[in-house]
């Protein structure tokens, strides 16, 4: 056999295995498809929009529609609120400016923003980047703080800062909180001259090329969007909210496509992307990866800005969003395997969001599925321990006696008026590990959250949907 004979032979396999490989991945794609037609027939959500990176492949699907007014067909390039993983966005344009000399992660903003004050004077004193990032600052998370969409919106949102409560000493426990990224965007604002959204649009956005992503309504409204919706008895309804206005959108208001999440989805994995500059560093981007402490369940470490948790015993780098119950989003990336996952819809329902992950992370990443934690039955004394109200700021999780056994649901602790259309899900049964850790009684894979006790064995705090929620006396 001669040597061009060997070459046409290795030439042929590697087609009919490039050839093979592409077939299946077409297969998978198909499979995907139809799921995800399914799942969100079954959840009456109007429009979800998915994007996975796997290796050098991007696969998208779509289904359905931006609005059922509008019967527009979702595209790869319809934008959707995004919601909290805006966050991620915010805390990048702050580490663009760590990296200009401009801002330092420890030193107290009140250098930055003499005109900061808390409710406590410690925490005005004290209150630094880092914390924000870390969702450590200690005063109320979730707090209505709109202040409409002129462009003192944000310095109008933070000047009341001083109404919330410091539920903990700065420091020293992680609650997810809004309020905390709010600040965070009034401050980088600040520091560089520019409002937020002009910010993260030249430092983030511009040399990412994401040209499909935006804040602002009148900027959104020249593109492709989806609208958010509401579901009453099964049927979804526009809203004519977005859920969020200019007061609060470095914690959540970003609107984006598919595509653009792609994007950011690669860049977030190894730093490639199709523009020219780069937003950071290459040692930036990683150290806001890495854990900085301990987070709150349904999450376990949290990074600068990124939230982590785990795949069994792999890594995950994600975020994800909900803005009012109108919209919301997964992004999920594992680092390990150059792989990632984003959905977008335009209504909540059915858990479709970790359906798809789910599927995901079974059929594509390789991963071994994550094994069933051992559920434990506990003593009726254990369970009255925890029975009642938490409250975390406008949020109260109940946890009570239902059809399925013990559930957490969780909704809002008072009327928040100006988004009417907010419905809020069901109560969750969930499966006792322990006498302090629970998972979902439909998901025994993963632990949900967690009972802080007394030393009675009181439950005196609630660590859930990455909350520190207090009790309700």
């Amino acid at each position: 056999m001669t040597t061009t004979d060997t070459h046409t032979m290795t030439e042929t396999q590697n087609a009919e295995t490039q050839n093979a490989s592409e077939l299946e991945e077409s297969k998978m794609q198909e499979q995907l498809q139809e799921l995800v037609d399914q799942w969100r027939v079954e959840a009456n959500i109007p429009g979800v929009s998915v994007g996975i990176v796997h290796g050098d492949k991007d696969i998208v699907v779509t289904s359905g529609i931006e609005s059922v007014e509008t019967q527009l067909p979702v595209t790869d390039k319809t934008m959707f609120m995004i919601g909290s993983t805006t966050k991620v966005f915010a805390a990048t344009a702050a580490m663009a400016l760590v990296e200009d000399g401009l801002l330092d992660l420890d030193t107290p903003l009140v250098e930055y923003v003499p005109e900061l004050t808390f409710a406590d004077e410690t925490a005005t004193r004290t209150v630094t980047m880092r914390h924000l990032l870390t969702h450590t600052g200690g005063f109320t998370g979730d707090a209505g703080l709109s202040a409409g969409w002129g462009e003192d919106a944000l310095g109008r949102s933070v000047s009341r800062l001083n109404e919330l409560r410091q539920e903990f000493p700065v420091g020293e426990v992680f609650s997810y909180s809004n309020s905390g990224f709010v600040l965070a965007g009034h401050v980088v604002a600040k520091i560089s001259g520019l409002t937020f959204e002009e910010l993260v649009k030249q430092r983030v956005l511009d040399p990412l090329e994401m040209k499909n992503s935006a804040f602002l309504p009148w900027d959104v409204m020249t593109h492709r969007f989806a609208l958010g919706h509401y579901i009453r008895d099964g049927v979804p309804f526009v809203s004519n909210e977005t859920g969020l206005d200019r007061g609060m959108i470095p914690c959540g208001g970003m609107w984006s496509s598919v595509r653009d999440q792609l994007v950011w989805a690669r860049y977030a994995l190894s730093g490639e992307h199709p523009g020219e500059g780069q937003p950071l560093d290459e040692s930036t981007r990683l150290l806001m990866q890495k854990p900085q402490r301990p987070a709150a369940m349904m999450f376990e470490e949290v990074g600068l800005g990124w939230l982590l948790t785990r795949y069994g015993t792999t890594q995950v780098v994600r975020h994800g969003g909900n803005v009012s119950n109108l919209q919301v989003s997964e992004f999920m990336t594992v680092p390990e395997k150059n792989f990632a996952v984003t959905v977008l819809t335009n209504a909540l329902g059915g858990g479709i969001g970790k359906k798809i992950v789910d599927w995901c992370m079974a059929n594509l990443t390789e991963l071994p599925t994550p094994a069933s934690l051992d559920v434990v039955e506990p003593e009726p004394a254990a369970v009255d321990a925890v029975l009642g109200k938490y409250q975390a700021g406008s949020l109260t999780m109940t946890v009570a006696p239902g059809d399925e056994g013990i559930g957490i649901r969780m909704g809002s602790a008072q009327d928040l008026g100006e988004y009417e259309d907010i419905v809020w899900p069901p109560a969750i049964p969930i499966a006792f590990l322990n006498d302090r850790d629970f998972a979902a009684r439909a998901d025994t894979t993963r632990a949900l959250g967690r009972f802080v006790t007394d030393d009675t064995g009181r439950a005196v705090m609630l660590e859930f949907g990455g909350r520190t929620a207090k009790r309700v006396a």
